[in-house]
Parts: C-alpha cells; sequence; structure tokens
C-alpha cells in the first residue's frame, strides 16, 4: 500500500489517499503517462492521452513540475493526476514525502506569477497576472491553459501587504 496525494483537475481538494498498486494509480489519474520531479522525490501520474481527449487543464499539477522542472515549462498536464514517492531501488513506487504533503496541504501564502500569450518575461507587464491565494490547493490558472506559458510558484512567509 502507497500513500499518495490525488489532485484533481477542476474541482475538489487535493487530498490523500491509499493506493494498493498501480493500476490504481491509471483508474484515479486515467493513465500512465509519469513526470519525476527529483527535487522532491515524487512521481506524477497524469493520463498518457489526455492532450488527445481534450481533459482540463489540471494547474495545481503543471505549477509544480513547472516550477520545479523549469525545462517543462511548455508542458501542460491535463487531467487528474496522482503524486506518490519516486521509485525505490526495487523500483517500486513509494509513500508521497511527508515534505511534500504539508507543502500542498498545509495552508500557507502562495505568489504566483503567469507568463501569457507572447509575453517576453515574467516581469509583471501586460502579457503577466501575479496573483495570491491561502493553500496550494486553491491555486487556479489566471489564464486560458492554452496561453499560459510559464508559472512561477512560491511560498510566502509572514502576511501579505
Amino acid at each position: 500500500m502507497v500513500q499518495g496525494i490525488f489532485v484533481p483537475a477542476i474541482e475538489g481538494n487535493v487530498h490523500l489517499r491509499d493506493f494498493a498498486s498501480l493500476e490504481d494509480y491509471k483508474v484515479a489519474a486515467g493513465g500512465w503517462k509519469t513526470v519525476d520531479v527529483p527535487d522532491l522525490g515524487i512521481t506524477i501520474y497524469v493520463n498518457e492521452e489526455g492532450l488527445v481527449r481534450r481533459l482540463p487543464f489540471n494547474s495545481r499539477a503543471s505549477f509544480l513540475c513547472w516550477y520545479h522542472l523549469p525545462q517543462s515549462r511548455k508542458a501542460m498536464l491535463v487531467g487528474d493526476a496522482v503524486i506518490v514517492g519516486m521509485p525505490d531501488e526495487n523500483g517500486d513506487s513509494t509513500d508521497v514525502p511527508e515534505r511534500v504533503v504539508n507543502l500542498l496541504t498545509d495552508d500557507g501564502e502562495y505568489a504566483i506569477l503567469v507568463k501569457v500569450g507572447g509575453s517576453p518575461e515574467p516581469s509583471g507587464g501586460a502579457g503577466c497576472q501575479a496573483f495570491c491565494c491561502r493553500s496550494f490547493m486553491a491555486i487556479r490558472a489566471g489564464a486560458s491553459a492554452a496561453r499560459v506559458s510559464m508559472a512561477i510558484l512560491t511560498r510566502q512567509p509572514g502576511h501579505w501587504s
């Protein structure tokens, strides 16, 4: 049994869930495509045919990847996602690390800057949108998914002024 995090694409809260097998990931995420995020020690499972099936943009899973995998900023994760720990030496998935559980489920303040359209830099100019939210669960794209090309996500200490 592996403990993971279910990240719905549209509505609903990010929540912990137990998965008995790889088949459970497939059922929850709708597919087998994996994205490893070594900085966090996690693997994200999404539907490999999500773009073809026109599944909804998963802003939370995508922003997490874009922040920790800058080379993936043009990739869009769509549909529901499952996050588990990276495989062990036997190739078996592991529980999602506690620090990731805390990052994704605890309340905190986040700052997000989204570059949209043809804007060259995420500098807050006309092509950018900046917004904040109280928890990772509340993060949503400020622009249509087709136009989002970069997001910077940071957890902020203290309060917004």
